[in-house]
């Protein structure tokens, strides 16, 4: 509870146009204890859509939001257990008036990947099971090209 409140504080004082990522690789609240709705409402200020699905347990989770973004605008991913997310987005700061008011951020050029580390696992063994394989190599479950995809 303490860390919930920590990072709804933390969420609340940012000055608009403020980028954000967000990331949980394994949980981020008890199985048993699901995530107040207040952790929601900071991450609508940040962009996440208003019918936003509850995170879970154990589910990953990523997001690149800005401050005061409209809601539904963040680019977001969450996903099975043992699914690993990938999150790009061009961000484009207006220039600030004259007046010095805050410019106005936004996310463009959106992508969203999933790698099924599960899939990927099950088809190196049916590779190595068939005799094909035989250097390791495998290209998963066809969502991408795998981890050094991943990294470019």
């Amino acid at each position: 509870e303490e860390q919930t409140e920590a990072m709804i504080r933390f969420i609340d004082g940012l000055p608009d146009g403020r980028v954000v990522l967000v990331s949980i690789t394994d949980t981020a609240m008890a199985a048993t204890r699901p995530l107040v709705a207040e952790i929601y409402t900071a991450l609508r200020s940040l962009g996440a859509p208003a019918n936003m699905e509850p995170i879970g347990y154990r589910m990953p989770f990523a997001m690149i939001g800005v401050k005061g973004l409209p809601e539904g605008e963040a680019v977001m991913a969450m996903d099975k257990t043992k699914v690993i997310v990938r999150l790009e987005a061009r961000v484009t700061a207006a220039a600030a008036d004259a007046g010095g008011a805050t410019a106005a951020v936004s996310l463009s050029d959106k992508t969203v990947e999933r790698y099924d580390i599960t899939d990927h696992i099950l088809a190196t063994q049916e590779e190595t099971a068939d005799g094909d394989g035989k250097d390791g190599s495998s290209s998963g479950s066809g969502q991408s090209n795998g981890p050094a995809a991943m990294e470019e």
